[in-house]
C-alpha cells in the first residue's frame, strides 16, 4: 500500500512539473505580448518560479524577438542577484533634440553628399549619402570620433585641435572655373535643342505649303505615292534571300496611295503592279498607271500580297 502511495506521489509530482513547464513557456511567450499588463504579469510569474524558469529564460534570451530577449536577459540578471527583485527598468526616454551650433554640407562631383554637424556639447555627427542611401557616424567628442572612426575622420579632415570643428574642403568639390564650363555646356545644349525644334517647325510649314500648292493644282496628297524608300544592304539581302531588286520602306504618309495600298514602314517592297521595284522612279511609274495598284512585300520575314483600296 505504501509503495502504491509513493508511486502515485511521484506521478503527481511529475505532472505538476510538466504543468509548470507549460506555464513557464506560456509566460515566456507573453513577454512579447502587445498588452503591457500581460507582459507585467508574465514577468512577475516567472520571478516567482525562480530557478525552475532559468532554462527557459536562457533559451528566451536568444530569441529573435528583441522584446522577449531583452526581458529574459533582465530576469536572468535578477536570478543571478545582479538586480534587486523589486527593481524594474525605467521606460525608455526619447533623447531630446540638441541644437546644432555648426553645420556643413559638402556636395561632391560623384553625386555623394556629406553633412557634418557639431553641437554645443562637442558631439559630432557625420552623414554620408550616396545613391539615396545614408551612413551615419557619431561620437560625443572630436577625440572620440577620431578614435572610433579614424578613416572617416581622415577623409573629411576632422582633427583634434583646439577651436571649433575644422573641415578641410573636399578635393572633389567643383571649382568655380569648372562650374562655369558646365554652365556653358548646358547653354550650348539648350541652343542646339532650340535649333532642332525650329527646324521641325520649318518642315511642318513647308509640308503645309506643299499640300496647299497641290490642292491649287487640282491634286491632293492622297494622289501621290506618299512613301520614302532606301536601298537594301547586302546583309539584309542575304538574310532574306533577295538576290536583286527590292527597296526598304522608311516612311509612309497618312492618306497617301501607299497607305491605301497597305504598305507599312519597314516593309521590303519587291514589286508594284507585277513589275520589280528597285528605284524611286519604278515606284512613280507604277503609281502613274491606271487602276488600283498591287504590291508584293516582305513584312517581318513573311511575303504578303497587297491591293490598293479604291
Amino acid at each position: 500500500m505504501r509503495t502504491l502511495l509513493l508511486v502515485g506521489a511521484v506521478l503527481a509530482l511529475g505532472g505538476l512539473a510538466r504543468a509548470l513547464e507549460d506555464d513557464i513557456a506560456g509566460w515566456i511567450r507573453d513577454l512579447g505580448s502587445e498588452d503591457p499588463k500581460a507582459r507585467e504579469a508574465a514577468a512577475v510569474a516567472i520571478e516567482k518560479a525562480g530557478e525552475r524558469a532559468r532554462p527557459a529564460l536562457e533559451e528566451a534570451a536568444k530569441s529573435a524577438d528583441p522584446e522577449v530577449a531583452s526581458e529574459a536577459a533582465h530576469l536572468l540578471r535578477k536570478l543571478d542577484g545582479e538586480e534587486k527583485p523589486q527593481e524594474r527598468r525605467p521606460p525608455a526616454v526619447r533623447r531630446p533634440m540638441v541644437r546644432m551650433s555648426s553645420t556643413r554640407v559638402i556636395v561632391n562631383r560623384d553625386g555623394t553628399t556629406t553633412l557634418i554637424q557639431e553641437d554645443s556639447t562637442g558631439r559630432i555627427l557625420v552623414r554620408e549619402t550616396k545613391d539615396g542611401k545614408s551612413e551615419e557616424y557619431a561620437a560625443e567628442s572630436r577625440e572620440a570620433f577620431v578614435e572610433k572612426y579614424p578613416e572617416v575622420a581622415k577623409r573629411h579632415g576632422i582633427d583634434k585641435g583646439e577651436g571649433g570643428l575644422r573641415v578641410v574642403p573636399s578635393k572633389d568639390l567643383p571649382e568655380e572655373e569648372e562650374l562655369k564650363k558646365e554652365l556653358e555646356r548646358l547653354r550650348r545644349e539648350a541652343e542646339e535643342r532650340l535649333k532642332e525644334r525650329k527646324a521641325l517647325r520649318d518642315l511642318d510649314r513647308e509640308k503645309e505649303e506643299l499640300e496647299k500648292a497641290l490642292e491649287e493644282q487640282g491634286k491632293t496628297p492622297g494622289d501621290e505615292p506618299g512613301l520614302e524608300v532606301t536601298d537594301l544592304d547586302e546583309a539584309l539581302r542575304y538574310q532574306l534571300d533577295i538576290p536583286e531588286g527590292g527597296v526598304l520602306v522608311t516612311s509612309v504618309d497618312r492618306g497617301s496611295r501607299a497607305a491605301r495600298l497597305g504598305v507599312r514602314r519597314f516593309d521590303i517592297l519587291l514589286s508594284l503592279n507585277g513589275k520589280p521595284v528597285a528605284t524611286a522612279a519604278d515606284i512613280r511609274a507604277a503609281f502613274a498607271a491606271e487602276g488600283p495598284a498591287t504590291a508584293q512585300v516582305i513584312r517581318e520575314g513573311e511575303p504578303q500580297a497587297l491591293r490598293e483600296q479604291e
